[in-house]
């Protein structure tokens, strides 16, 4: 076929098409790099310039405007008069500056033939050496002669060059000083100026630096450009930021990959401070919280080491807000988010980032003890919660691998099978043992408690089995009526059936205990008392207790209120008498100490708890057995498996007690029971419930949510407003996206609503029960919960303390476990305002004045502070002391509090020592930025005090008794007492001080616990522990001081004995002061071993910088020497002496009974010969 010109498509038509999609193509880039220009982290970072713009102006202005005008001012002034003195001066500085240039060239070239000369002598001195080498190796010849007259030659040159280098060097020497004298000329001319100027510059530093800052971050007009559409997609400065972090990888389950995250993007200011809503800034511009913990560069937590995902999890390679998966934390900001930002919620993304409710839950990937991050303080109470109620019994919460290596919290109980390690990390069940449940209870009150404990008692911690929503029948019934299968009892009824089951096998495995007599008779108004101040309502509390101890009831035991309906057979009576005298008698695992109480206080206290009536808070009884019901349950429980003839037959042949064992044992064992209580039979049992160790990554596709959204619909719709889930939407859009936090505090809440309308038989039922739990404890259980990851994070990353850290964080563990801290104060309350100025004056006045009249001890945080404050602004840390009256009759409102100062502060550049009472006005406690954090702990030793005092609030030195009555605080009580005597007296507590109304009880520690709690102190104290060495016992030490003082020890023991000093209120060698016994001090005979020799020696100083209502004086004032009679010395020697002896105490004893014996050897054998009159 011949070719022709012809083109198989039109040209014209394809031109047209070309051109059009070239301006489409054209089109679509510009409207690409349109759309990237105006992606939300671009926006993010331009608006982020300008923000950071107005903050640092802002901040200029600010700092301009705290600036002492006035003093820069007259420094300006200074700085022109001294300028103008050296203008005046000018030609001699001109003349000076001529001539150090002139003298520093001809310097420079001195220095340079003393380099070319220092050269010369360093060839000629290696060409020295060389002829020496080779006259060793020559030997005898021609050639020897030859080296001997090259080694002459060279010899002589390297003398002749090492002189003519010594010259020059002196001359540069020489010219050097002439530099220095001109130099030093010139400054001296200059100096008026330069000092001025530095003034000025320490003056507005800051503000200069400032505005460094600000030039260096603005965009410059380059960067704008780079900047402009089209072209930042080229060269433009706005960056992604991202963070690598190769050791904390994601886990996507098949794989772990580099976690990358780039929140810094949008988030530009996170590690910035001062980016506050106070200084107007909005998100996403915020600083992080806590910078000095988090995120900071000099933080625990840098950003560029730990990122961002790690903690908050979420996309942290997303760069826009709707990918990243943020969650709302309510509805209204989810409404927000989806109005502004076009949120929405990713299925798709496993691990969206936690909301602000539980941000703290991250912390246990690395803290695997909550008590290591204290301000993760809904974490801990959810910790805490959950130790208390004893969840770990069906839950066991695992945090070690097999090779020991931990990676969590560890909550579990010792099984049979478990080594004595695993043993001593597991946990004591939280319930009673009911091994012996019949020597305490009987069988009516079993079975009523076990049907609905709440109906006693409603604070309780037992759970409710029965009671629930699912025992009634509309709950199941939207299918038609309820038959169980086979099974055509209601569920009441099988509930009821199952009560006395229970009851009837804990009745027949109930052991006989012997429990203690005691031939005393109770008296119930000296119990009342003694229920008061014996220690009782530190962990118990009580309807009758007084308002002092109302205000803050402790909860760390159950309620005694209604105990008389609890114990009323006379058997009853006396096991409780037994039971305060020594719990221990009938459960060796209870956390209830030995009181150390006499049989007598124990009787009394008893019989005042039985004297108060007692009821149940509802009505409740416990209806007879239905012997059908029985027979059909035990036998739908045992039929699984088996032959149902076979079972029947074997069920006929039973007695009605044989089948309530039986079905009290299975019973048992479904529920659980033995989780919280030992009970016979169940030794070996395996916990009932699922394992928590990574319920916190469980995929929500895993959980069964059944139809609880429809029940929580019903129920809000009955209910309203009132409604949990009407006051919480967070929740109840969590259940309805299927989320972790809406399954489990729905669980937690209602834990049978996930049988709604579900027909199951009666043991495939939901067995969980529900808690007494606030919805606070409900939401800080979940905290913890969804913290239970079950991650091996890399070591490095690994919260790893130092022992002293880690003892902190055991001890504060064991404080909360054992109660110490509500009889204790451990750290004192902190107080935050600002007083006027003739308040302030005055606290500084009283200040000066203490400190002015005692001794001082630098350093410590009695006598001075860290960093002088010059505001009137104060923080106060102490002990409240009381509501006074009002000073001013026309703010009555405006009540004075008193807080006694256990640590020294600081107001208008003056220190005020510990001891110190501050008044305050509660108007200046409301007002805006202060801050009251009374002391969290020794709640029982304010009230017992406040109960002391009642009315008399102002009665100072009543207050002061009060408190030596009380248990005394234990700030720095490790830098006071010795470690091992501490570890001794918390295994066997003895009586110290007369003067306190109750005695230190015994506990009932386990393990390391007693060590663990003795070396908590000292770590707190930053003190040596478990042993310090103690010089003043070292001989070398003793026989210095005797040098210097003859009968040094025996003359300090003078002192110590004499009657207007130690002795007057101590015991020592036998000698007991007269007075009441509780007036009386600590025998001094345990100083030696108490006490720490660093704190005698503060303490005989000044006695109330470290205790402030200590009743001891200064015997020994600074600036008055006494008792010069019996040791001549100052007040600091006799001090130093006296504790010397009381260090030295067995030997200073020894030695005057050694001179006693002697003696009356001496006179004996003079009465012998006759010598004695």
């Amino acid at each position: 076929m011949p070719a022709d010109e012809k083109f198989y498509r039109d040209q014209k038509k394809l031109h047209l098409v070309f051109f059009y999609s070239a301006i489409a193509l054209f089109g679509a880039t510009l409207w690409m790099m349109g759309a990237d220009h105006f992606r939300s982290w671009k926006t993010h970072q331009r608006e982020f310039a300008n923000v950071k713009q107005e903050k640092l102006a802002a901040d200029l202005v600010k700092m301009q405007v705290q600036l002492d005008q006035q003093k820069l001012e007259d420094l300006q002034l200074k700085l022109k008069k001294a300028q103008a003195e050296r203008a005046k001066q000018q030609p001699i500085v001109d003349s000076l500056k001529s001539e150090i240039l002139a003298l520093e060239l001809e310097k420079t070239k001195l220095n340079r033939r003393a380099q070319f000369k220092k050269a010369e002598v360093a060839e000629l001195a290696s060409s020295y050496d060389l002829v020496v080498k080779k006259i060793a190796e020559a030997g005898q010849g021609p050639r020897l002669a030859k080296l001997e007259e090259k080694k002459e030659e060279v010899s002589e040159k390297l003398a002749a060059s090492r002189q003519q280098f010594e010259v020059v060097n002196k001359l540069v020497g020489a010219k050097d000083l002439e530099v220095k004298k001109k130099q030093a000329s010139l400054s001296a001319i200059e100096s008026g100026v330069v000092e001025v100027q530095g003034e000025v510059e320490k003056l507005t530093g800051d503000i200069a630096k400032l505005e460094r800052v600000k030039d260096a971050t603005k965009l410059s007009v380059y960067d704008e450009i780079r900047a402009a559409p089209v072209l930042d997609g080229f060269a433009s400065p706005l960056q992604i930021k991202q963070v690598a972090l190769e050791d904390l990888p994601v886990d996507f389950n098949f794989k772990k990959v580099t976690r990358f995250d780039r929140c810094q993007t949008c988030h530009l200011a996170i590690d910035q401070a001062g980016y506050t809503e106070q200084a107007g800034i909005k998100p996403p511009y915020l600083s992080h919280p806590n910078l000095d913990l988090f995120v900071g560069a000099n933080s625990p937590h840098p950003v560029e080491k730990f990122g961002c995902t790690i903690c908050h999890q979420g996309q942290g390679t997303a760069t826009s807000f709707e990918w990243a998966s943020h969650s709302p934390d309510n509805e209204a900001e989810r409404e927000r988010w989806t109005k502004e930002y076009g949120w929405f919620f990713n299925h798709f993304h496993e691990y969206p980032m936690f909301p602000t409710r539980f941000s703290q839950s991250s912390c246990l990937k690395c803290h695997h003890d909550p008590y290591q991050v204290p301000e993760a303080d809904k974490l801990l109470s959810g910790y805490q919660t959950i130790r208390t109620y004893g969840c770990f019994g069906c839950h066991e919460i695992n945090g070690f691998m097999e090779d020991g290596t931990q990676f969590g919290p560890h909550l579990r109980l010792a099984q049979w099978n478990d080594s004595e390690e695993e043993k001593l990390k597991a946990n004591r069940k939280v319930g009673p043992t009911l091994a012996h449940v019949t020597s305490k209870l009987t069988p009516e009150f079993i079975a009523k408690w076990v049907r609905d404990p709440q109906a006693f008692r409603p604070s309780t911690r037992m759970p409710q089995y029965y009671h629930q929503i699912d025992m009634e029948v509309p709950f199941y019934n939207s299918h038609g009526p309820v038959t169980e299968f086979d099974n055509p009892h209601d569920l009441p009824t099988l509930a009821i059936t199952e009560v006395h089951a229970i009851t009837k096998y804990l009745e027949t495995k109930s052991k006989k205990v012997e429990v203690p007599s005691f031939d005393v008779k109770g008296n119930a108004e000296a119990g009342k008392g003694l229920f008061l101040t014996k220690g009782c309502v530190a962990c118990h509390s009580h309807k009758e207790i007084p308002e002092q101890f109302a205000k803050k009831p402790n909860q760390f035991g159950p309620d005694l209120s209604e105990i008389a309906a609890k114990f009323t057979t006379d058997e009853q009576k006396k096991w409780l008498v037994a039971w305060i005298h020594d719990p221990t008698f009938y459960n060796p695992e209870t956390y209830m100490p030995n009181l150390q109480l006499s049989p007598q206080d124990s009787a009394d206290i008893a019989a005042y708890l039985l004297s108060v009536p007692g009821t149940w808070a509802k009505e409740i009884s416990v209806p007879s057995l239905d012997e059908q019901a029985l027979t059909d349950l035990l036998l739908s429980l045992e039929k699984k498996g088996n032959p149902e003839q076979v079972v029947r037959a074997r069920i006929d042949g039973m007695s009605t007690d044989d089948k309530l064992m039986a079905l009290g044992e299975k019973t048992i064992g479904r529920l659980g029971c033995f989780g919280c209580h030992n009970i016979d039979g169940f030794d070996k049992a395996k916990p009932i419930g699922v394992a928590l160790s990574d319920w916190g990554k469980k995929d929500p596709h895993m959980l069964a949510f059944e139809n609880v959204l429809e029940y929580v619909e019903e129920e809000v719709h009955k209910e309203g407003d009132e409604h949990f889930y009407s006051k919480n939407d967070f929740y109840q859009w969590a259940l309805g996206h299927h989320q972790r936090e809406g399954f489990l505090m729905q669980k937690l809440r209602e834990p049978r609503s996930y049988d709604f309308k579900k027909i199951r038989r009666w043991e495939d039922r939901s067995r969980m029960p529900r808690f007494n739990f606030t919805d606070e404890q409900r939401e800080a259980v979940a905290t913890f919960v969804l913290g239970l990851v079950a991650e091996e994070v890399n070591a490095k990353y690994v919260y790893n303390p130092s022992p002293e850290k880690m003892a902190e964080v055991h001890g504060r563990n064991l404080l909360d476990k054992y109660n110490c801290s509500s009889c204790h104060v451990i750290e004192p309350g902190e107080w935050t305002f600002e007083l006027d100025q003739e308040g302030g004056e005055t606290l500084a006045s009283i200040g000066k004045k203490e400190l002015a009249a005692g001794y001082d001890f630098p350093g410590h945080s009695a006598w001075s502070v860290s960093k002088s404050n010059p505001s009137l602004e104060i923080t106060a840390r102490g002990l409240p002391y009381g509501l006074e009256s009002p000073d001013d009759a026309e703010d009555p409102d405006n009540l004075k509090v008193t807080i006694q100062l256990w640590e020294a502060l600081s107001v208008l550049d003056q220190t005020v020592p510990a001891g110190v009472r501050v008044r305050v006005g509660s108007n200046a406690l409301d007002a805006k930025g202060a801050v009251v954090e009374p002391p969290s702990s020794g709640t029982y030793a304010m009230a017992l005090v406040d109960y002391f005092v009642k009315d008399a609030t102002q009665d100072v030195a009543l207050r002061d008794k009060s408190w030596q009555k009380a248990p005394p605080p234990l700030i720095r009580e490790g830098e006071k007492v010795q470690t091992p005597w501490l570890y001794r007296f918390l295994r066997d507590p003895v009586t110290i001080r007369p003067s306190v109304a109750l005695r230190m009880p015994r506990f009932n520690f386990r393990g390391g616990d007693v060590e663990a709690l003795a070396n908590y102190f000292a770590a707190a104290d930053e003190t040596p522990y478990p042993y310090i060495q103690i010089p003043e016992r070292d001989s070398s030490y003793l026989a210095k001081m005797a040098s210097a003082h003859p009968d040094y020890l025996v003359d300090a023991y003078k002192l110590i004995t004499h009657k207007d000093l130690c002795i007057k209120c101590h015991p020592v060698g036998g000698i007991k002061p007269s007075g009441k016994p509780e007036e009386l001090g600590p025998a001094l005979v345990r100083a030696p071993e108490r006490l720490r020799p660093d704190w005698m020696i503060r303490w005989i100083s000044n006695p109330k910088r470290l205790v402030p209502y200590t009743g001891m004086p200064v015997n020994f004032p600074k600036d008055k020497p006494q008792f010069q009679d019996l040791f001549k010395g100052s007040s600091a020697e006799q001090i130093k002496a006296v504790r010397d002896a009381l260090i030295n105490y067995s030997e200073v004893v020894d030695r005057l009974l050694t001179e006693q014996r002697a003696d009356a050897g001496k006179k004996t054998a003079a009465a012998g010969n006759g010598d004695v009159q």
